[in-house]
């Protein structure tokens, strides 16, 4: 069996930068960008942008629970999960979240590993 710890703590690490970029304090130090991101920022936006802050979180502590699995697998069966979890949910909020988390991860998370054709190398 494999061990990736130490690949998956490389990306692992990019993740959490991801989540020091998008963290309301990274606009502390650019008063007027920070003035004018607020002013902007819808409802929406903002409710999505915490969603996906949670899934990256999630995301996270599943790679470094896994070290034995390749990055690439956990974030397909994350993936997987969060659209399972959408078609279940009763409730039209829950399979909102579950459904921007999926969407998030596929698009943006899984896309780092496609190749241009869309294909898992």
């Amino acid at each position: 069996m494999n061990d990736y710890s130490c690949y998956n703590a490389v990306f692992v690490d990019g993740l959490k930068a991801f989540l020091d970029y998008t963290t309301p304090h990274a606009f502390d130090n650019a008063v007027t960008n920070g003035l004018i991101i607020r002013r902007r920022l819808q409802k929406d936006d903002f409710e999505k942008r915490c969603i996906q802050r949670w899934a990256i979180s999630e995301l996270m502590n599943l790679i470094v629970n896994n070290p034995q699995d390749p990055v690439e697998d956990t974030t397909y069966k994350f993936a997987l999960e969060l659209l399972s979890f959408a078609a279940v949910s009763t409730n039209a909020s829950m399979r909102k979240v579950f459904h921007i988390a999926a969407d998030f991860i596929d698009k943006e998370v899984i896309g780092l590993f496609r190749t241009k054709e869309g294909m898992y190398p």
